[in-house]
């Protein structure tokens, strides 16, 4: 595994008890980030300074980075502190997002670029960096597999996205999804991706198209509202699943909007 440096009180601090011998190749590798990375952001700004090529600013900076991880034999717990050391020595674009909390902008392009991007593209860079914003998200590969998917039959507009991770943030939040086989939980992410596509059909048919508004108490709390739309949806299919999605949205939203 690769010897590694991290910043402490200001500082550069070695992980681990080192020998001199992996102390120098600790300071070899910070040497060879200091010089190839700066190297990358510049070629990719070059390549891509347009804001809506961001997608495949990422992707190919995600490339590169796996070689990195593969050449310097960077494996679990020490992606973390990799990118730390990428972002605070080596990074100089001043361009890319920051980091905060567990928030790892270069781990985010590794982790997409092991998708081609031919099936991630549909989906633009700022949404997938909310996706890797939300922990229980991101934890679970199944769940961007299945995205990813989904994106390849279509684009997924981005009002279609924000509801669809309104849905998945609710239902997914607090599970184990770790009970769920691949084909079941494929299954409730399909459902979840209906009820939202439903809430923006149905808010257009009795709103939109006949230029109303909901109440005022909905109109000051729309994510309420929104939630409990979901929430109402998701508890009444729990109890019969073999009822009509179509149907159960409707009814649902008629209740919630107070129509």
């Amino acid at each position: 595994m690769a010897n590694l440096i991290t910043e402490l009180d200001g500082a550069k601090a070695y992980i681990g008890l080192l020998s001199p011998e992996e102390i120098k190749e600790a300071n070899d590798l910070l040497e060879h980030l200091q010089k190839v990375i700066p190297i990358i952001e510049e070629e990719l700004l070059n390549k891509y300074p347009n804001e809506k090529n961001k997608i495949y600013f990422a992707h190919e900076f995600g490339t590169e980075l796996q070689k990195l991880v593969k050449e310097n034999n960077v494996k679990g717990y020490q992606e973390k502190i990799f990118w730390e050391q990428i972002r605070k020595f080596a990074s100089v674009s001043g361009v890319t997002p920051q980091d905060r909390k567990n928030r790892y902008v270069y781990g985010y392009y590794y982790k997409l670029s092991h998708y081609p991007l031919e099936d991630v593209k549909n989906i633009n860079w700022s949404e997938w960096s909310q996706v890797f914003d939300t922990p229980f998200l991101v934890r679970e590969d199944r769940f961007i597999n299945w995205l990813v998917n989904k994106a390849k039959q279509q684009r997924i507009k981005r009002n279609e996205f924000r509801e669809l991770m309104t849905g998945a943030r609710i239902y997914l939040k607090d599970k184990d999804l770790a009970v769920f086989s691949d084909d079941q939980l494929k299954k409730r992410l399909d459902t979840v991706y209906k009820i939202s596509l439903n809430r923006l059909r149905l808010y257009n048919n009795y709103f939109t198209k006949l230029n109303k508004e909901p109440t005022a108490a909905r109109m000051e709390k729309p994510k309420k509202y929104r939630e409990r739309y979901y929430k109402d949806s998701f508890n009444q299919l729990k109890l019969n699943r073999s009822v009509d999605i179509d149907k159960v949205c409707k009814s649902v939203f008629k209740k919630v909007y107070n129509i």
